[in-house]
């Protein structure tokens, strides 16, 4: 890992002489709408979302935490891997792009762009994506890209998610705020993908174990259902979900 911080914290020095863009998008799901911003060069993509433009249904209490703390997610070009906080605070390397596109003859205009449409299944779902040539930059939004140009938009064939571009500044001239991200990757502890996947599962099963001892002898049967993205714990994200 030793050599991949060096090349990794050796574009702190290049950024500002990277071409930039910034890209503003949402992601819908059946409660919310949560926005997010990305500042794109072509070394490295700084993402974080925007918790004070988050749109939630009247039935959904979104708690977006202490906006000192905002996090981080970065993809690294240089190195290939992408950085990400993910759910109980795990701090995650995971490989950049890793999806398989199938690219097809499906166009639609998004912001005045002419895309095409590429398919993949990318950790437990399917996805249709469009993308525009007019900005050949291998990159999208949250963990999608490695098409041949800038993904517009993002939708699982499921419905249950959605992310859309809804404003590009091109030619955006960066400042130093725009990636104090980079300054606590150095001294942070990440782990593998996989080893997220197991700890993640240990800790749904920690805590169902918890709501079967609460409930003790009681005869009601209720159901724990886990709704994200990425299915990585497949029990839990389908149907009702485990019964506790």
């Amino acid at each position: 890992m030793t050599k991949k911080w060096i090349v990794f914290f050796s574009i702190l020095s290049l950024y500002a002489h990277s071409q930039s863009l910034k890209m503003e998008y949402f992601l819908e799901d059946k409660n919310c709408k949560i926005y997010s911003e990305a500042i794109i060069t072509d070394t490295l993509s700084v993402i974080r979302a925007l918790p004070e433009k988050t749109e939630c249904s009247s039935n959904v209490h979104y708690i977006p935490g202490d906006s000192k703390q905002r996090g981080f997610f970065v993809k690294s070009k240089r190195d290939n891997f992408c950085y990400k906080t993910e759910e109980y605070s795990y701090y995650v390397a995971d490989t950049l792009h890793p999806m398989k596109w199938t690219l097809t003859k499906q166009t639609k205009e998004i912001l005045g762009f002419k895309c095409k449409a590429a398919t993949t299944q990318f950790r437990g779902r399917e996805y249709v994506a469009y993308y525009t040539e007019k900005i050949p930059i291998s990159d999208g939004p949250w963990k999608f890209g490695g098409l041949p140009g800038l993904i517009l938009e993002v939708a699982s064939t499921d419905g249950m998610y959605k992310l859309s571009v809804y404003k590009i500044t091109q030619n955006y001239k960066p400042t130093p705020d725009d990636f104090l991200e980079l300054k606590v990757l150095k001294s942070t502890k990440f782990i593998s993908f996989q080893e997220f996947v197991k700890e993640y599962r240990k800790k749904i099963d920690e805590m169902l174990a918890l709501m079967k001892a609460q409930k003790g002898t009681a005869t009601f049967t209720a159901k724990f259902r886990i709704d994200r993205m990425e299915v990585i714990y497949p029990k839990a994200n389908a149907g009702e979900g485990l019964e506790y």
